[in-house]
This record gives C-alpha cells, sequence and structure tokens, in this order.
C-alpha cells in the first residue's frame, strides 16, 4: 500500500492527514499523602489521510490503569511501515483546574486547520504554566522535546513541565494485538479504562470510543480457553505471552464485525535516544525512538507486520508538591507511512528528521541469491546466463556486476585468457566460454551495485572432454616399416597434457600413457579424456619423420578432437589411407587452428566430406594439399570453405582425388584473400567440367600454375580466361600476367577447344 499519515494537512481534499491523539488528563483537588486519581482520557481524531481508500496498517496503543502509561506502535498490516509519534503537554493551576465547558467537534482551533474545541467553564480560574495555552485547544499545547542541559524529559519552550512531572521512557511489554483493524480508524487502541480508576465512560462528552463497544470503552474480552472473561486494566504486567483474548475484529466500515482469537505477544525492547546522541552513535537504524529536536519521535526502523515497537512512554510521575488544584494533560500524535509514500512522512519533518528517514529507508541489501547456482559447469563453447535476485531492505537495486576472475587450473606458464572469446557480459550475466578455452574453470564474482560489499562468487567448471576414435588391429601391417603389430601408440605431442585413456578392450583406463598392447587383434573403440595440448598426431611424420602402425589402423573418428594449444594440424591424418569416417564437427573444439596442410593427404579410404568441417576454422589461412590424394572422395560440399574468409594458400588442395567429377558453383567466392591455386585440381582425372566463375571473386590470386593440369575426364570447353576481352583486367584474377597461369590445363587434351588453349597454359 502506498500510505501516509500525518498529524495535519493544509490539502484536505486529496490527502488528509492521519492523526491519533490520546489525552490524558490528571487531575487534582488537593495531594494527600502522596496519591491521587485520573479523571480522564480521551481521544480526538484530527484528520486522516486516505490513498486507494486505504491508509498504512498502524495502530497507537496507550495502556493507562491511572497509575501506568505505556505508548507504542502496532503494525497490524500486511506491509512494513514507519511511524513518528509527538506527545503535546498541557498543565495548569488553581482553582477549578481541568474544568471545560461543552466541547464543540466543528470549532477550528487556533492553528486554523484543526478542528474540536473545549468551551470555558466559568468555575475554572487555573492558570496554564505556558503562557497562551489553552485547556480547550490542543494545537496550543506544548509539544515534549529534549532540552539540552537539562535531560531527555525536559520540554522544549516549556521547561516549566519538568519541574513537576518525571517520565520514564524505552522498554517493552506483553500486549494484546488490536482487535481495530479498519485501517480508516483514526482510534488508538485504548486498555484500562474504567470504573476502578474512578472514571466513568461519561466523564466528559467527548468520550472515548471503540467500534465494537457503541462508543463504549472495550476493556473485557472473553478468554476462549474458560469461557471466561479477562478484563484488560491497563497495568504494565498483566498480559503473560500466550494469553488468549476473543472478541469482534473491525476490519472496515461496511463489513460487519468477525469474532477473533488473538494471542498476547511481547513488544519490541527500546529505548529513547535524541536526535544528538543518535547522530553521535553513527545515524544507525536500529530498534530505538530516536526524539528530535521539534518533539517527533522517530521509531529508527521499519515496523514489520504483526510487530510493535518498544515503548515510547512508559510511565509518568509527580515530582514535586503542590498545594493547589491542578490539571495535567498529555495528547500523543502518531503519523504513518509505507515506504512508497514516505516523502509525505519527510516533508512535514525537520532536517534531523529528515536525514533520520533517508537513513532508515537507504536501500540496504542483505543477500544475493545467483542463478543457475553458485557452482556450475559448462562445455568449451558453451554458454552459462546468470541472472541474480538482490534481497535486502527497502527495494534495493537489482542492479549487479559480473566479472571474469582469475582462471583455476590453468596450464603452467599459459596466461590469463587462454580464448579471447571466454568472456562474460558484466551488465547482463551472460558467460561465453570459448571453444579454444584451455583452463579447467573460472571464478564469476557478482557484485551488487548498491553495496559493493556485497558479493557472491560462483565456481565454473570448464567440463573435461573426450574424444572417440577406432582402431582395428586385425589390418595387417608390415612389422619392419610400422613396428609391432599388436601395439598401438599414441602420438601425443609435446605439451601440458593431462588425459586418460580407455582402449576399449576391457582393461584399466590409464592416466598419461601413449602406448598399449593388444591380447587379441579385433576392432577397438578408443576414448581419450582430458587434455591434451600439444595435441594427438595420426601420423608419426609429424612427430619424428617415421610412419606408425595407427595410420594405418586408424579407421573412423566418432567425435570432435581435444583442444590443442597448437595451431597446426598439419599431416594430422596423412596417410591414414584405412580413415573412411569423419564427423561434420570433427575441428570444433579448435576454433583457432590456421593451417590444415596436408591433414588427410593419402586418406584414401575417405569417400567424404562433411559439408560443415571447416564452418568453425574463420581463422585458417593454408589448406595447402588438405585432401591431396583422397582418391575416394566423389564430391566437393558447395559451402565448405565459405567460413574461411583468410585464407591464401589453395595449393593442391584436391590434388589427385581422381574420384571427383565436379566443382561446386561457389567454391572459392567467400576466399577474397587467396593467392595460391596452385595444382588446386591438378590429377583430377574424373572431373568433367570447370565453372567459367569459379575464380570469379579471386581477384588477389597470383598463382594458377598447373590448377588443372591431367584433368583428363573433360570432355567440354576449358574456359577461356586468356581471353582479355571476355575478362578485363581488375574484373577477373590476374590471368594475362607472365608466369600467373603457367600450363594451367597441361594435359587437358581431350577438352573440345584444346587448340585454342595459349601455349604457356598448356
Amino acid at each position: 500500500m502506498n500510505e501516509e499519515s500525518t498529524v495535519k494537512k493544509r490539502r484536505p481534499i486529496r490527502r488528509r492527514a492521519l492523526a491519533i491523539t490520546l489525552a490524558i488528563a490528571i487531575c487534582m483537588s488537593a495531594l494527600l499523602a502522596g496519591t491521587f486519581a485520573w479523571s480522564a482520557i480521551s481521544q480526538m481524531a484530527l484528520n486522516e489521510a486516505v490513498e486507494n481508500d486505504m491508509a498504512p496498517g498502524g495502530r497507537l496503543h496507550d495502556d493507562f490503569n491511572g497509575k501506568n502509561l505505556d505508548i507504542y506502535v502496532e503494525n497490524y498490516g500486511t506491509n512494513s511501515i514507519y511511524a513518528k509519534v509527538k506527545i503535546l503537554e498541557y498543565m495548569e493551576i488553581g482553582d477549578g483546574a481541568g474544568k471545560k465547558g461543552a466541547y464543540d467537534p466543528n470549532e477550528i482551533q487556533d492553528d486554523g486547520i484543526s478542528k474540536g474545541v473545549w468551551g470555558i467553564d466559568s468555575d475554572n480560574n487555573a492558570t496554564s504554566i505556558k503562557t497562551g495555552a489553552k485547556i480547550g485547544d490542543t494545537s496550543t499545547w506544548t509539544v515534549h522535546a529534549p532540552v539540552a542541559g537539562v535531560d531527555d524529559c525536559g520540554t522544549a519552550g516549556g521547561g516549566a513541565f519538568h519541574l513537576y512531572w518525571q517520565w520514564v521512557t524505552g522498554g517493552q511489554k506483553v500486549y494484546m494485538p488490536t482487535f481495530n483493524k479498519d485501517p480508516e480508524s483514526l482510534e488508538s487502541d485504548i486498555t484500562g479504562l474504567d470504573t476502578t480508576a474512578g472514571v466513568t465512560p461519561d466523564t466528559y462528552s467527548n468520550k472515548v470510543s471503540d467500534p465494537t463497544a457503541g462508543g463504549i470503552p472495550t476493556t473485557t474480552l472473553t478468554k476462549p480457553s474458560s469461557g471466561g472473561t479477562i478484563n484488560l486494566d491497563g497495568s504494565h504486567n498483566q498480559l503473560a505471552m500466550g494469553d488468549e483474548a476473543e472478541d469482534y475484529a473491525t476490519y472496515n466500515q461496511i463489513d460487519p464485525p468477525v469474532v477473533e482469537t488473538h494471542t498476547a505477544k511481547e513488544t519490541l525492547s527500546g529505548t529513547v535516544l535524541t536526535m544528538t546522541e543518535w547522530t553521535s552513535a553513527g545515524s544507525k537504524p536500529g530498534p530505538y525512538w530516536v526524539m528530535g529536536d521539534d518533539g517527533w519521535a522517530y521509531w529508527a526502523e521499519a515496523i514489520q507486520p504483526d510487530a510493535a515497537t518498544g515503548l515510547l512512554l512508559d510511565n509518568i510521575a509527580l515530582a514535586g508538591q503542590l498545594d493547589q488544584e491542578w490539571y495535567y494533560a498529555l495528547e500523543p500524535v502518531a503519523s504513518f507511512a509505507t515506504l512508497s509514500d514516505i516523502g509525505k512522512l519527510r516533508e512535514s519533518s525537520d532536517a534531523g528528521g529528515q536525514k533520520l528517514l533517508d537513513e532508515l529507508t537507504k536501500p540496504t541489501v542483505t543477500s544475493l541469491t545467483v542463478y543457475p547456482g553458485t557452482s556450475v559447469a559448462v562445455d568449451p563453447g558453451g554458454e552459462v546466463n546468470f541472472s541474480t535476485l538482490v534481497y535486502g531492505d527497502n527495494f534495493p537495486s537489482q542492479e549487479v556486476r559480473y566479472e571474469l576472475s582469475e582462471p583455476v587450473g590453468s596450464p603452467t606458464g599459459a596466461p590469463v585468457a587462454q580464448d579471447p572469446e571466454t568472456k562474460i557480459d558484466a551488465t547482463s550475466g551472460k558467460l561465453t566460454v570459448g571453444r579454444n578455452e584451455l583452463n579447467t574453470g573460472f571464478t564469476v564474482t557478482v557484485t551488487s551495485v548498491v553495496d559493493p560489499t556485497m558479493a557472491q562468487t560462483i565456481t565454473v567448471d570448464v567440463n573435461v572432454l573426450s574424444m572417440e576414435f577406432v582402431y582395428d588391429t586385425r589390418i595387417a601391417v608390415s612389422d619392419a616399416v610400422f613396428g609391432d603389430a599388436d601395439t598401438v601408440n599414441l602420438l601425443i605431442k609435446n605439451g601440458d597434457n593431462n588425459y586418460i585413456v580407455d582402449w576399449g578392450d576391457g582393461t584399466v583406463p590409464t592416466v598419461n600413457a601413449d602406448t598399449h598392447d593388444y591380447v587379441t587383434t579385433d576392432n577397438y573403440t578408443i576414448t581419450v579424456s582430458g587434455r591434451t595440448l600439444g595435441g594427438i598426431a595420426f601420423n608419426a611424420n609429424d612427430i619424428n619423420g617415421a610412419y606408425n602402425s595407427g595410420e594405418l589402423r586408424l579407421t573412423a573418428i566418432n567425435t570432435p578432437l581435444l583442444q590443442q594449444a597448437s595451431l597446426s594440424f598439419n599431416n594430422y591424418f596423412r596417410h591414414c589411407m584405412n580413415l573412411a569416417e569423419i564427423p561434420s564437427d570433427l575441428f570444433i573444439n579448435n576454433p583457432n587452428a590456421q593451417s590444415f596442410r596436408h591433414a588427410f593427404d593419402l586418406c584414401s579410404a575417405l569417400t567424404m566430406i562433411p559439408d560443415d568441417l571447416f564452418a568453425s576454422n574463420t581463422k585458417v589461412t593454408v589448406f595447402e594439399g588438405t585432401f591431396a590424394g583422397c582418391m575416394g572422395i566423389e564430391e566437393i560440399p558447395s559451402g565448405l570453405f565459405d567460413n574461411n574468409t583468410e585464407v591464401t594458400n589453395f595449393w593442391a588442395v584436391f590434388q589427385s582425388c581422381t574420384s571427383i567429377e565436379e566443382i561446386p558453383i561457389g567454391l572459392f567466392t567467400n576466399n577474397t584473400k587467396a593467392t595460391d591455386f596452385r595444382s588446386v585440381f591438378n590429377g583430377c582425372t574424373s572431373l568433367t567440367a570447370i565453372p567459367s566463375d569459379l575464380f570469379s571473386n579471386n581477384k588477389a590470386a597470383t598463382d594458377f600454375n598447373y590448377a588443372f593440369g591431367d584433368c583428363t575426364g573433360i570432355k567440354t570447353a576449358l574456359p577461356d580466361w586468356w581471353d582479355t576481352g571476355k575478362y578485363p583486367q581488375g574484373t577477373y584474377p590476374q590471368f594475362y600476367l607472365t608466369g600467373t597461369a603457367v600450363r594451367m590445363f597441361i594435359g587437358c587434351t581431350e577438352a573440345s577447344n584444346w587448340a585454342d588453349v595459349p601455349a604457356e597454359w598448356k
């Protein structure tokens, strides 16, 4: 609810002020042996603040039995509220003290705002101890406020009150929660007004009212356990925790009251500080009253639902002797507001009160909850979208900052950022882990913008990758050339390696092993899990210049390769003549790869190139001889090189691929930086035609020597790229330059226009 209550308001039309007041009048004809009796207690409702027909769920309590007086505030609502209370004092001495005439509820008081004035009684000849104060006009009464050099019970502008009365402030008690839950009700919750104190409800014409009692104070409640009654006499220690009472509870002005059982509970424990004391102590919110210089006392923290403040006033006592009739009256005025309407409470406060309210309502963070959790795992190339809920008081901002901290498990001597694509968005919390991330984990720190001291740490584990490939030891190899026929050697390059090998034969997986002896020859699926930053080569020539039995026994790669630190995949599967299957995401974990020179050279059993084989390798520059000698490949995917815009070298990329019959249109369209197309299709004897616009986008190319040498299957006309009129300078590659197309079509003797080919082109 967005509500606020104040004492008095000059704009009653839109937002009337809520003032809950209690007048405690003490009248004495003469002091006899230090005893006295209370003559009356009355409540006057001055104004009311309403928004959307609702008001704050606060209730001012006063418990009075003729000797004891407890003042505190209860929150019976569902929202936290803030409260301030001031207490007005009036005292007169002389004959007829305390006598008043008729009460006129519509007469305007001296402040020009408040209504309700008592008439003058001709028998009252008493004199107010404060000049100008009138017994029947509370707007002329004095606000109880601290006085420097006296004590907290002094009264600003009216120190004479201190000569007669001593206040006891602070403390706590057991109370009965209010049955009046009508947010439009202006009445205090009053207990203890009965004839035992010598008072009857008819003492004054302005009675204390209670909506459940037809205008008569309700002090007798049913005890549900026994069917008996409990008389709330207003004493300090009458109730005990757990005592129950039953009565009619009122929630609004329309619906009839309902019977409820309430259980006695304890107020908070409170003390009373001056504004100066509160400031000196650090201006911290807390469970205490802070009394400002203007007399408003603020409960220095939000009052939670179903809770009550500590006592503002616990008791008052006559401090001196009087030999005349006297009358002393107090009128507390309470003002409430919810957080959303705190400005209305603030604008009626002095500078000290405004500072206090600002401190109370300042957003504070108590905890952060991060989703999906404080420990997550992610694959290289994966993402995690973090979100955070900020908990605290006064609706703190949900804004947080995310920061990727020092990685854990990074390789020895490795930089903090293994992959520049590993990063986190500071605002949205989106964590991206690069495909080439070699660290095993990170910490992410989430920090509240409102309170940077409130932070949460997240552990991010980068999942261990594994790769799977198939070795067939049944394939016969020559021991003299390839080594022991029953032994498989994994060719692990030097690097920061930490891996486990499952050899696929039921034996216990081994750590960082590269050699395994098989008892029987069979088809084995080998799984390598972990980190092989040096990389695994399947061609010994790339390591020691020799061949290895694994080259011939490798028949399939089932999963992507592990990450490796090297940017080169040169000769990786060279001479693996029985390798027949590779996945489309074979290189997805190595997006930074730059060279695939002879990577599949002589893989003669390979029959198909996956469409997206190099889709993730956007930084590659060299495809020299990549598929040279792959005589089983029959088709080239049309978009095979679409993402490889940095490539400069296509030398012999498909040389001797004797089964390829067709070149897809646009094969090199996106490779505008390519300069070297030497022998690109040399020896492709099954090729039947060459697209005339094959190199139309490759204007940077300067070498096409032997590009289609010995393509004896071409029966159609060769592209007449030598015709500079048809292919002008600047529009097509520089075919016309000397040395650019040396013997481009050498051996293409079956072409229909062979006779037209210039000598230097054949």
